[in-house]
């Protein structure tokens, strides 16, 4: 198969198949400095978030990037695809997290706040549940296509640092 790892270095970003071929390797972009990328589930799609609050979709299969891009309200701390790679969940800096489809970067939901600072976001295998993890000592689970919670918040003594779903 082809280039597996990805490195954000200082003069972009790379694709390589082996670690020493990194400074050499496939350049994707020299977009505003990338604070984060993720590969999708099904391996098609490399996402880059950008300090500008951009998240770029890189495709792996032409090797170019796709014009969709996703914007957010400030630089994302956590990006995450739901498992069939239709959808992205964002931590959006402070108290929110948001969904946004993938083929049209249109946001499925609003801001979805929270009472304090959001540590983790992930959507359920289908993409319609999102959980969340707040520092304020709880979980939250959220249908994405109403946008609302469901129930009340997973309370903890401590904070909530991540929060997943079972594969199944």
């Amino acid at each position: 198969s082809g280039p597996g790892i990805v490195a954000i270095l200082t003069n972009g970003v790379r694709l390589a198949s082996e670690p020493a071929q990194l400074p050499d390797g496939q350049f994707i972009t020299d977009a505003e400095p990338i604070v984060l990328v993720r590969y999708s589930p099904d391996g098609a799609l490399l996402c880059l978030a950008t300090t500008d609050g951009r998240i770029l979709l890189w495709d792996t299969a032409s090797g170019r990037m796709r014009d969709t891009v996703i914007r957010v309200e400030g630089r994302p701390s956590v990006v995450i695809f739901s498992a069939d790679s239709r959808r992205i969940a964002a931590v959006i800096p402070r108290v929110d997290a948001q969904v946004w489809d993938v083929a049209t970067g249109t946001p499925l939901t609003p801001r979805l706040n929270h009472a304090s600072s959001v540590y983790s976001a992930h959507l359920n295998s289908n993409g319609t549940r999102l959980v969340t993890s707040e520092w304020g000592s709880a979980a939250h689970l959220w249908d994405v296509n109403t946008a609302t919670r469901i129930g009340g918040p997973l309370a903890h003594a401590g904070g909530v640092r991540l929060a997943r779903f079972s594969p199944d």
